[in-house]
């Protein structure tokens, strides 16, 4: 398994690379997503126009953001596939026409991200138990050079979850959800959601 791994790593780097108008394009939205979201920071809401002008950046950067995903899907689906258009203004057509599918697609998810973000609290707060960064302080000692005390694992514990749901699983759910709408388009996807949530924790997936 880690062979066919790394031969997937190594091929999927490969058809990225190859096209070099897709990068550069892809590079740009890039771009203008980060400077939408320096300009909605730097921006002070002082007049009416301003506060116009930031929700207007707060918009923009919400399209770029899944316009951006929409480009680096279309692109990875589009590389196994000979007959597909490898234009620029065609992954331009295709990935305005797919960023809202993400969208919908990624709306359950964000939906399920909030709720676990809200029962871990509840549990947190259920359960008395204290912070992260407690938990480190706790594991290493504290400045003074003091003995470290007992590791407490109820922080521990809701504190893997965390990482596990918000590092791990939510975003491999997403991308694999997000590569299925560039492939299949949204409604087969939504058929097919059990099986690509599977395809998602297949141990290759996860180890990739």
């Amino acid at each position: 398994m880690l062979n066919e791994t790394f031969n997937s790593i190594i091929n999927s780097a490969r058809n990225v690379f190859a096209n070099r108008r897709t990068i550069a394009l892809i590079a740009l939205v890039y771009a203008a997503l980060l400077g939408s979201l320096y300009l909605f920071m730097a921006t002070r809401e002082a007049s009416l126009a301003q506060v116009v002008f930031t929700f207007g950046l707060a918009l923009a950067a919400v399209v770029l953001f899944f316009l951006l995903h929409a480009m680096i899907a279309s692109s990875a689906a589009r590389a196994g596939d000979d007959k597909a258009p490898s234009t620029a203004g065609s992954l331009i057509k295709q990935s305005i026409a797919n960023s809202w599918k993400l969208i919908v697609i990624t709306l359950p998810i964000i939906a399920l991200g909030i709720l676990i973000a809200y029962l871990l609290g509840r549990a947190k707060n259920y359960l008395g138990a204290g912070s992260t960064s407690e938990l480190f302080e706790s594991a290493l000692g504290s400045r003074s050079r003091k003995p470290a005390s007992p590791i407490d694992w109820r922080v521990a514990i809701l504190s893997s979850i965390r990482y596990l749901a918000f590092g791990l699983a939510l975003p491999l759910a997403t991308i694999h959800l997000w590569l299925a709408v560039a492939r299949e388009g949204l409604g087969s996807t939504i058929k097919r959601v059990g099986s690509h949530l599977a395809k998602a924790f297949a141990p290759q997936s996860v180890l990739v």
